[in-house]
């Protein structure tokens, strides 16, 4: 299993983070969230993170537009980029036209089992998909028996709720290969908690021996 921490905004928490084998670390640049970086901001994030070869760098976006996508692109040079928002096959198409060699990871807001079912529209175009509750970044989690016998040929991040005394229950289900976590990590509200941090990467990897 792999593991994507998300919603970081300074230095040390990355650091951390990367030095204790974390596999994707997200930056949010959606100006509504609460876990907002700007993207001037987020260099220091990034090139911090390159000194990790194993740590992939994800930028969480929504609904923004390709001269947006180019500025983040500019400061942050994300391997992936993660969309939230109601982006469509074309728009997608035009984002790997413009930045052929960035993933991409789809994210699909989860109320009932239409939503799982219609992830398989960007089955062609997202190297990921995500599955998270409506409101992304609550730290609610979806009814994730909806992805019982789910199929795809896309691999996929379960997101939503997740926290360290949860993190048992999803390693008892071997279809669950990426998670995703980003207000488990936080105890207050938007803020990385180093101790959090610490504790949930360690028992991620205690389970995973």
């Amino acid at each position: 299993m792999k593991i994507k921490l998300c919603g970081f905004t300074e230095q040390k928490s990355v650091e951390l983070a990367c030095n204790l084998g974390c596999d994707f670390i997200g930056a949010v640049f959606v100006k509504k969230s609460i876990r907002y970086i700007p993207p001037q901001d987020s260099q220091i994030i990034s090139n911090l993170i390159n000194n990790y070869k194993n740590t992939k760098k994800v930028a969480v976006v929504m609904n923004q537009s390709v001269e947006e996508l180019s500025e983040i692109y500019q400061y942050f040079s994300p391997h992936f980029f993660q969309l939230h928002g109601d982006e469509d096959h074309d728009f997608i198409a035009k984002i790997k036209q413009k930045f052929p060699n960035i993933g991409l990871i789809k994210a699909i807001a989860v109320n009932n089992l239409d939503d799982i079912k219609s992830s398989k529209n960007f089955s062609d175009l997202a190297d990921y998909l995500l599955f998270d509750n409506k409101i992304a970044g609550s730290g609610e989690k979806f009814n994730w028996q909806l992805l019982d016998g789910f199929d795809s040929t896309t691999p996929w991040f379960l997101s939503g709720g997740i926290n360290i005394n949860n993190l048992e229950e999803i390693f008892k289900n071997p279809a669950i290969k990426f998670i995703d976590i980003s207000s488990g990590i936080e105890e207050i509200k938007g803020i990385k908690s180093l101790k959090l941090i610490s504790e949930i990467m360690k028992k991620f990897h205690e389970i995973q021996k």
